[in-house]
């Protein structure tokens, strides 16, 4: 199979409506993604009443010791 025109090897080259329409489809899901994943205090305690029932929650037995802010972000270092 030969490519015709300036199409690739692999045979699909996008027109550029098709590339817009991607860039701004893609744009929307990026805005709207973060905020299908918030979840409302009622929610967090009802996952939490399922995951741990009636038990009740500690404090004091788990101490995160990590930077207010990172150096560079590929080595962040967090003591538990």
């Amino acid at each position: 199979m030969t490519p015709k025109g300036n199409a690739p090897a692999w045979g699909f080259a996008p027109t550029r409506r098709q590339a817009l329409q991607v860039a701004a489809l893609s744009a929307f899901a990026a805005v709207l993604a973060p905020r299908l994943s918030f979840a409302t205090e009622a929610q967090v305690a009802d996952e939490l009443k399922k995951l741990f029932g009636s038990k009740p929650m500690g404090e004091g037995k788990v101490k995160l010791d990590l930077p207010e802010i990172a150096e560079n972000g590929l080595v962040v270092p967090i003591n538990l």
